[in-house]
């Protein structure tokens, strides 16, 4: 940039000091060159988003063919996926055609102006010449010869900065993305005013959430997903959430996560979380979020964030969710490529692959699962579900559910609408309640499915219902010394529980209910 302004600025200079018409007549074309470049800006940086946003189709659909050839070709179904592909390409090629177009425009109009810049530079040239303004002439017309040499570079070093400049105009919005990340806020919510004295290094020992009027507002959009939620996530319990889209399901993990920052108090195992940092409260639970998140890098990198664990405990954990086969069929193994990987994998082996990450951690006593929207391989959702049983028996797991069938053998379900809950009780206690919400949704799978629904949760029940574990009120006062031990949930007898019951349920039945407990 510094030696295109120093070319342009001798340039200039040495024509001007030949022939003072260059830099007449340059001021007017300075103006044209600004107001050409505008309007051209104000329609190319549209049509230049009109071709970003038709060219991301067709990759995706170039990845998908690819990656499900062989079913295209099992169901004969090459013509519609040509069609497809000749769709999307004829909308990319015409928004990529327009913008070549309108480049091109901008180009001739530069070039028209440059034009008849030297023709009138010319003609004024000759003009002085022929009437010289010095009585030595024949020097003042080799002056005026090289000044038209260098009104030409000028022009062309000129012309060439304009197009340069829309040019750089186009890559700072990339450069305006950057500087956007750059700028995002860090998490900086009141937190982190418990000391190491008042959190022993054990906690949680039992796992047990308790939400006391939780209410939630999204800030970006002012949504109260949340409306002053009363419940109690009981020790090594596990939950299936339920609800239509835009219940509030996600949103009781977005307050347990503090990934916006609730009112009220939610407290995991007596202790206020928020007066943890988000650090100390993240590290003690446990996500298999609903995208699966997978980074660039290899394989071990993703696992093993912390770069702590061996490579025999990597290949135990893939053993454990039945992915080391597809792992040593890899280049590199362990140390694979995340791209290389990524192409032969399904929705639910993603799912396995943040539940190996989980399982590296030294025994969460908290597990939360986020079915994912994608329909996933019935085997890779039932080995999910199998490897959870079999190994966080001793943590609560809180299911956000999409597929009835994953949570209905669930110790409780909890039924949200509008922010609230509307159930909360084992399935099969639900189902009994004709005109309630959960018997509804199951109702909607279909008879069949419904009664193979009815009869697990019903098994469930009479077989397997929910136990307490013993807990010892010595290891009661050691999770937060400092708090007063009627605010433990664990003996069930606190006021704040009393207050959730009557929440949810009528004081006759909310009495009966409590006396299960």
């Amino acid at each position: 940039m510094i030696m295109t302004f120093g070319t342009i600025l001798s340039a200039l200079v040495i024509g001007c000091a030949g022939n003072f018409w260059i830099g007449l007549l340059l001021l007017p074309l300075t103006g044209i060159f600004v107001f050409t470049r505008y309007y051209y800006c104000q329609s190319a940086r549209d049509i230049k988003t009109i071709e970003g946003k038709s060219r991301f189709p067709v990759f995706n659909h170039l990845s998908t063919t690819l990656e499900g050839l062989w079913t295209i070709r099992a169901l004969r179904s090459e013509d519609r996926f040509l069609h497809n592909f000749d769709v999307l390409q004829d909308k990319h090629t015409a928004a990529c055609y327009t913008y070549i177009a309108t480049n091109r425009w901008f180009a001739i109009i530069l070039d028209i102006f440059c034009m008849l810049y030297v023709c009138g530079l010319a003609l004024l040239s000759v003009i002085v010449a022929e009437n010289p303004v010095t009585e030595r002439g024949e020097i003042e017309k080799v002056c005026l010869c090289l000044s038209l040499v260098y009104a030409v570079n000028l022009l062309w070093t000129f012309q060439t900065t304009v197009r340069n400049s829309v040019e750089v105009d186009y890559q700072m919005s990339a450069v305006q993305r950057i500087l956007s990340y750059n700028q995002l806020k860090s998490e900086t919510y009141p937190g982190g005013t418990v000391t190491s004295v008042d959190v022993p290094t054990n906690w949680p020992t039992y796992g047990i959430i308790t939400f006391e009027s939780v209410s939630l507002t999204y800030p970006d959009t002012g949504v109260k997903a949340l409306r002053s939620v009363y419940c109690c996530f009981r020790a090594f319990e596990k939950v299936g959430v339920v609800g239509r889209t835009g219940a509030g399901k996600h949103s009781i993990v977005a307050a347990i996560l503090r990934l916006f920052e609730p009112q009220g108090v939610i407290r995991i195992d007596g202790v206020d979380t928020g007066t943890l940092s988000l650090k100390e409260l993240r590290e003690k639970i446990a996500v298999v979020p609903e995208d699966s998140p997978l980074f660039s890098g290899n394989l071990k990198q993703n696992l093993d964030v912390t770069g702590k664990a061996s490579d025999s405990d990597l290949w135990r954990i893939l053993e454990e969710v039945n992915l080391k086969h597809k792992v040593e069929s890899l280049p590199g193994r362990l140390y694979a490529d995340m791209s290389h990987l990524l192409p032969h994998i399904s929705v639910g082996q993603k799912q396995l692959l943040c539940l190996a990450r989980v399982l590296l951690k030294s025994n969460p006593k908290i597990l939360i699962i986020e079915e994912t929207m994608d329909n996933v391989d019935p085997r890779s959702a039932a080995l999910l579900q199998k490897i959870v049983k079999r190994n966080f028996e001793q943590s609560t797991v809180i299911t956000i559910a999409r597929r009835l069938k994953t949570v209905i053998d669930a110790d409780r379900i909890m039924v949200m609408d509008n922010g609230k809950i509307k159930e909360l009780d084992p399935p099969h206690l639900l189902l009994q309640n004709e005109k309630g919400i959960f018997f509804n949704l199951v109702k909607q799978r279909g008879t069949q499915e419904a009664m193979l629904l009815r009869e697990i949760a019903r098994h469930k029940y009479e077989n397997k219902p929910y136990v307490a574990p013993t807990m010892k009120e010595a290891e009661m006062m050691q999770t937060a010394p400092a708090r007063n031990p009627g605010y433990y949930i664990p003996a069930f007898q606190s006021s704040r529980l009393t207050a959730a019951f009557n929440h949810l349920l009528p004081n006759k039945e909310a009495n009966k209910y409590q006396r299960k407990f």
